[in-house]
């Protein structure tokens, strides 16, 4: 089955922030800060499907596609800081409240001149997810050079679907963290431990609950005051979202759809990193090693049913490393221009889980370049121009290639009154079509692709304008 597309993508989406800072006296401030997003991204448009099968033949199968995509997220943040007569001795709070709701539906209208096929797939869903934390946390420098920091975090959030049949989601999560850094003349050392007690349930049900221990240490080696090397580890969690969560299925497309996993148990991804670093004024270059193992891996994969749709699945499908080199650094050229360039260079490497071996995945590998420059030139009377370039050759995931077309944009911005700025943006000039995403399946029962292309102008720009405002000192 092969399938073509022709879709024109609508994005809407604003943004209204608002925060103010309040300084009651040099020992206590306190900030409060909130912004709402309504947001959209449809694809309309036409889709043509070939089938051919021993029994039936060739058949093409012409379909239209409308969404409707509608998303509302809003956040409200409180912080106050009480600072001690001793110097960075200091107590802080912080209370966080977030909301999320959509309504996400897809519909495809058949245009064929036969019923042998539904003329209507339609799916939809309703998500709302609140969620809500309290932080404290607490800094004691012990002495000269020693410092112990320490907090405490709680964080409750409730997803849902509240279409009727949709699923009820629930998560607790407490934290408590420590550490303890030494700044010497040679060394600075930094370790640090947070502990998660997390609880995950479903229609009342608990799911998942366990500990998470993440450790942190940094040894940090001085040569000179412009140079040194640092030898770090960290561990890092990932908790999946409401969409992954779900366990309904909905359709993609007519042949395809889409289930989440409500078993689902959070990532965890351990890294190290060994980096050299010199800087000379506001020069610096800091090339260095790293090896990244992400533990229970979320991923997706897909399966053909019986009747010949293909079903997306996901599921913690076993680990990922990577482990390679990569440079940073940040270089002014003259009293106008400066360059700031940075690459990885990689190898991943995928091992499964026993189950996920049955559905004919192999274990995979490959060597990923990714890489991001900038350069920024800043002119008299608030003048700048700006070039921004991004690129990663085809990753990997347990299943699929994931890949996408280099991205360049060039800007020109202006400031007026310390308050206005007003600028053009152009991407990919003369590029004509540029590949955003698309993916590549080749396995022994099932061979996919799909790529997502946008046909550009010759020269597509459009204008930025922004007013930023304060009061108060």
């Amino acid at each position: 089955m092969s399938s073509g597309q022709l879709f024109r993508q609508k994005d809407k989406s604003n943004s209204f922030h608002f925060g103010v800072d309040y300084k009651l006296n040099k020992n206590n401030e306190l900030s409060m800060y909130s912004f709402m997003n309504p947001f959209s991204r449809e694809f309309d448009g036409d889709v043509e499907y070939q089938t051919s099968d021993i029994m039936s033949g060739e058949k093409i199968l012409k379909y239209s596609k409308n969404d409707t995509d509608r998303n509302l997220n809003s956040h409200f943040s409180i912080w106050y800081r009480h600072g001690f007569d001793k110097p960075g001795k200091e107590f802080t709070a912080e209370m966080n409240y977030s909301n999320f709701r959509a309504y996400n539906g897809t519909e495809y209208a058949s245009v064929n001149t036969w019923n042998e096929y539904p003329e209507k797939y339609s799916s939809l869903i309703r998500p709302l997810q609140n969620s809500a934390s309290f932080r404290l946390d607490y800094t004691l420098p012990l002495l000269e050079k020693l410092k112990f920091e320490a907090g405490l975090k709680f964080r409750i959030q409730k997803m849902k679907d509240r279409m009727p049949e949709g699923f009820l989601y629930g998560e607790n999560v407490l934290a408590a963290y420590c550490s303890l850094a030494r700044n010497g003349l040679k060394y600075t050392v930094i370790g640090g431990l947070r502990a998660e007690r997390s609880a995950t349930g479903s229609g009342g049900n608990t799911v998942f609950s366990g500990v998470t221990i993440l450790p942190q240490l940094s040894v940090i080696r001085k040569f000179t005051e412009k140079q040194t090397i640092e030898l770090s580890y960290n561990a890092t969690t990932y908790r999946p979202n409401i969409y992954e969560l779900n366990p309904y299925a909905s359709f993609i497309d007519p042949f395809s759809v889409s289930t989440g996993n409500n078993n689902l148990e959070s990532e965890i991804t351990h890294k190290i990193k060994l980096s050299w670093s010199r800087s000379s004024g506001t020069n610096f270059i800091s090339p260095g090693l790293f090896y990244e193992v992400e533990n229970r891996s979320i991923n997706r994969y897909a399966i053909v049913l019986e009747n010949g749709n293909v079903e997306s699945l996901i599921a913690n499908m076993g680990n990922i490393s990577r482990y390679g080199v990569q440079f940073s650094g940040s270089v002014r050229i003259n009293n106008l221009i400066t360059v700031n360039p940075w690459f990885r260079i990689y190898n991943m490497h995928t091992s499964l889980n026993e189950p996920v071996r049955w559905n004919n995945i192999a274990v995979r590998q490959k060597m990923v370049f990714e890489t991001s420059f900038s350069a920024i030139a800043a002119f008299r009377h608030d003048f700048a121009l700006s070039f921004q370039f991004q690129y990663k050759s085809p990753v990997i995931s347990m299943q699929s290639d994931f890949f996408s077309d280099p991205l360049w944009m060039i800007s020109a911005e202006k400031e007026f009154l310390k308050r206005f700025k007003a600028g053009i943006v152009t991407a990919l000039p003369l590029a004509k079509s540029f590949t955003y995403q698309g993916y590549k399946t080749d396995t022994e029962s099932l061979k996919m692709k799909n790529q997502g292309d946008i046909k550009l102008p010759a020269f597509p720009f459009w204008l930025k304008f922004s007013y930023k405002f304060s009061s108060g000192e």
